[in-house]
Order: structure tokens, then C-alpha cells, then sequence
């Protein structure tokens, strides 16, 4: 395998951790939840009656079991959370609704100590949140998070209905743009569905209907958004930093024309990428968002977490980035005198960069790396960047295999 330049900055996967009194947003309880789902389906199944309570609790075991369980070896994302906290909050519903009409005080105390321990509303308008995160800031198509895939990592499908659902949240919130982008992944989707040709377009009309209106009302967020920008002004007493470079960063979008979102979506934007860069600088002291490090140097770089980014408060989100230890970059660097970069040649043997020579037909070839039967910190390597990319990679066909990715050059 060629390495010449090692500079990895990956989000290896997006955890979503929890604050004091909301178990479920935190990623080592993701685990504890489910379980506390099934344990309450088993209490269900063991009380005598209560027969619609138990049809109710059986189904939602059932899909937790095909909607959570389908890929164990994938830590938890967006997608596995998503459709878990939509499907138990579907299922409580009607619980309570069944519970709050029994007498039984100790039925009602035993499964509210259940519920408690599971996801809210709360916490589903939490994960949702993490999609916008990961569509603004690491450009994740809606396609891609429906497709089961996000930046590498392996994830559960989306449906067209959980399509539509979370297109119907951006658009309830104001994100119009993304909420464009999730009704189309919803059209996409909704080819797959076995339903009649009647369903299917009244469900299609339902689905366009609801993209014409995003777009009239982004057209409407875009002017509202430049006229707002245009009467905002630096005030002489405002000792805001926040506010101050804020505002000059608004006219100085409108001036380069770089404006990307409009309404709330730029409103929500700007607030939590000014805050996270403040806070990373130390400019401001506290904010709903931050950054900070943490080193792991016991454990090596194989499981090295080294930056973690809580990105919302409360359900507290938080994106974990993984990158190789400088430790790591110096050692590979020391060697760098072994390696050398892929040459791309012509039939002819001459360099693609020779004017002379023309040719369609190109070749590959890599010489000089290292093997990790010689160099067994190549495999650590290796499998740190598989880690990372979700590509594999085998340094035997480094000569007709190259990958190019974002933010990873090696």
C-alpha cells in the first residue's frame, strides 16, 4: 500500500448521549433501552387480562426486534435510533391510554418506571435534529441516510414513510430545503412500496403537494432572510463578539453571495457553527454547544476517540470525530523515505505529464510500499482506516486498486 501524506479527519459515527432525567439520548444506553422495552413487553405478557395491552406490547417487540437488531456489529447511529424512538413512542401512546384507565395503582407504578426509562418525543425530535446536523455540516444526502449508508457506516434503511416523516418535521421546523430533499428521497422510496395504483398516487399527489409548498415557502425565507440582512447593522454599544462577528459574517455572505440556508435553517446555522467555533477558540465560556478533546493514550490509536463535538443541549447530541494520533502521523512520517506515490503512465511508457505524447489509454502503478507481514503497524493501519471509511483495503492490489475519499489522503 502507498503512503505518502497521512491526514485523516473521519466522523467514524454519530452518538447521541444523554443529560441528567433523559436515559435513552445517551449512546451506552441505547442498549439498557431496548432492553428495559423488552423486559416491559415481558411484564405485559405475564399479567392475567389486559389482552389489547398485549397485542400492542408484542407488536412493538416485534419491531424492535426487525428494525434495531438487523445489523449488531454497527454502533449507534441516527437511523437505528430514529426508527427505534419512533416505534416505541408509537406503541406508548395507547399504553398510557390503557393504563391511565385501570384502577390498579401498582400496575400504573410498575410500568411508568418502564416508561420512564424509554425515549420521548423529546428524544426523537433530538435524533432528527442530529439529520440536520449531519446534512449541514457534513453534507449527508437524505438519499445516502436512506440508502443505509452514512459517511462509511453501515446503517438500517429508511422507508418512504420514515422518509416522509422526517421531510415533515424539517418542514413543520422551517428547514424547507431539507425538507425538499426528503420528500424527493420520499418518491424514490415510495417505488419500492406494494400498494395499489389508487394508494400510490393519491400518496404521490400528497407527497408533491407538500414539495411545491417548501419551495414557495423557501423562495419566501430567501427574501424575508436578505431583507432582515440588509437593516442589520453593528451598533456602537453592542459588546457582543457573538453578536458582532455574526452580523459581519451575514454582509458577508450577501456580499459574496455564499448564503446557502435561509429562515430558520440559516438562523439555527449560524447560532450553533459560531458558538462551536467560539467555544473550540475560547472566546465564549458556555454555549448549548462545544467542543473538547479527549486522548486515550493506553489504548492505542486503534480505539482512539479523539474529539467529541455536543452539538445540542438538551436532548444532549454529541458527534464523536476519530482521527490518527499525531504519535501515529510522526511514525509513518519517519518512514516516509520507503514510499512513494502511484505513477500514471501511457502504452507508450511515457508520463501522462509529457505534452508529446498522446494517448486515451492510462495505467496505474504503485511501487515501494510497505507490507504489513514486514510491518505489522501497516495492518494496525489499515484497520484503522477501515475503521474509519468503511472502505477495505488490501495493500497486495495497491498497484490497480486507489481510493480517494474526503479528508483522507494516504
Amino acid at each position: 500500500m502507498s503512503v505518502r501524506r497521512l491526514l485523516v479527519f473521519v466522523i467514524i459515527t454519530v452518538n447521541i448521549f444523554s443529560c441528567i432525567g433523559i436515559l435513552f439520548t445517551c449512546t451506552q444506553h441505547f442498549e439498557d433501552s431496548k432492553r428495559t422495552a423488552y423486559n416491559l413487553s415481558e411484564y405485559i405478557a405475564s399479567l392475567n387480562g389486559y389482552n389489547e395491552l398485549k397485542r400492542i406490547s408484542e407488536r412493538l417487540k416485534d419491531q424492535i426486534s426487525e428494525e434495531c437488531n438487523r445489523n449488531t456489529t454497527t454502533l449507534p447511529n441516527p437511523v437505528s435510533m430514529y426508527k427505534y424512538a419512533r416505534t416505541v413512542n408509537e406503541a406508548l401512546s395507547p399504553i398510557r391510554d390503557i393504563i391511565n384507565k385501570t384502577d390498579e395503582v401498582q400496575l400504573k407504578e410498575t410500568m411508568m418506571s418502564f416508561i420512564s426509562n424509554l425515549p420521548t418525543g423529546a428524544d426523537l425530535e433530538g435524533v432528527l435534529l442530529s439529520f440536520v446536523r449531519l446534512q449541514n455540516t457534513y453534507n449527508v444526502s437524505s438519499r445516502d441516510m436512506a440508502s443505509g449508508c452514512i459517511l462509511g457506516i453501515k446503517v438500517p434503511t429508511l422507508t418512504a414513510f420514515d422518509c416522509f416523516d422526517i421531510g415533515l418535521f424539517m418542514f413543520k421546523k422551517g428547514y424547507n430545503r431539507l425538507a425538499i430533499q426528503w420528500f424527493f428521497t420520499t418518491l424514490t422510496k415510495q417505488l419500492e412500496i406494494k400498494s395499489t395504483k389508487q394508494n400510490t398516487k393519491i400518496f404521490r399527489s400528497i407527497v408533491i403537494g407538500l414539495i411545491e409548498n417548501a419551495k414557495r415557502q423557501e423562495i419566501k425565507a430567501e427574501k424575508e432572510t436578505r431583507m432582515r440582512i440588509a437593516f442589520t447593522t453593528l451598533q456602537k454599544d453592542d459588546d457582543s463578539k457573538f453578536k458582532q462577528n455574526l452580523t459581519a459574517e451575514l454582509h458577508a455572505m450577501v456580499k459574496n453571495k455564499t448564503i446557502k440556508f435561509y429562515g430558520p435553517e440559516l438562523d439555527r446555522n449560524l447560532k450553533v457553527n459560531k458558538n462551536y467555533e467560539f467555544l473550540c477558540r475560547k472566546q465564549i465560556l458556555y454555549s448549548e454547544g462545544y467542543c473538547k478533546y479527549l486522548a486515550y493514550p493506553f489504548i492505542g490509536f486503534y480505539y482512539r476517540p479523539i474529539k467529541i463535538e455536543i452539538i445540542n443541549k438538551s436532548p444532549r447530541i454529541i458527534v464523536v470525530h476519530d482521527i490518527i494520533n499525531v504519535d501515529v502521523i510522526s511514525h509513518f512520517t519517519a518512514k516516509s523515505f520507503q514510499l512513494s506515490r502511484s505513477e500514471v503512465v501511457n502504452l507508450k511508457g511515457r508520463t501522462i505529464n509529457d505534452s508529446n505524447v498522446q494517448s486515451d489509454h492510462r495505467t496505474s502503478s504503485t511501487f515501494k510500499y510497505l507490507d504489513d507481514t514486514d510491518y505489522p503497524e501497516v495492518g494496525g493501519l489499515n484497520n484503522f482506516l477501515e475503521r474509519l471509511t468503511g472502505l477495505k483495503i488490501n495493500n497486495k492490489q495497491a498497484d490497480h486498486f486507489q481510493v480517494n475519499i474526503t479528508k483522507v489522503d494516504y
